[in-house]
C-alpha cells in the first residue's frame, strides 16, 4: 500500500487513493465476509503511516519517550543543517 502511495506522488505530485484492503478471510463460513481496513493498524508505532500522511503518536505510559524524541531531534537537525548548507552555497 505504501509503495502505491509513493508511486502516485511520483507520477502526479499527490496521492488521491489508497489500495483497497480487500476481504478478511477468517476461516469461518457461517460469518459474513468483512472488509479489511487498508489503513495502518499498528497503533504501537510512534510514526504511523495512515493512508495519506504520517502521524505522530504519543507513546503509552509504560514506554520511554526517549526513542521518539531522538528520532524527532535527528530529523529536525538534518533539516536545519540542510538549510544552513543551502544558505552558505547561495551566499
Amino acid at each position: 500500500m505504501l509503495t502505491d502511495i509513493f508511486q502516485q506522488i511520483e507520477k502526479a505530485g499527490s496521492a488521491k487513493t489508497t489500495k483497497s484492503g480487500g476481504i478478511m478471510d477468517i476461516g469461518v463460513n457461517v460469518l459474513p465476509k468483512l472488509p479489511r481496513d487498508a489503513g495502518d493498524r499498528n497503533r504501537t508505532s510512534p510514526f504511523a503511516f495512515t493512508g495519506n500522511k504520517f502521524e505522530f503518536r504519543a507513546v503509552s505510559s509504560n514506554q520511554s519517550i526517549a526513542l521518539p524524541n531522538i528520532a524527532l531531534n535527528v530529523a529536525g537537525h538534518r533539516v536545519a543543517r540542510l538549510r544552513r548548507d543551502r544558505a552558505r552555497e547561495a551566499a
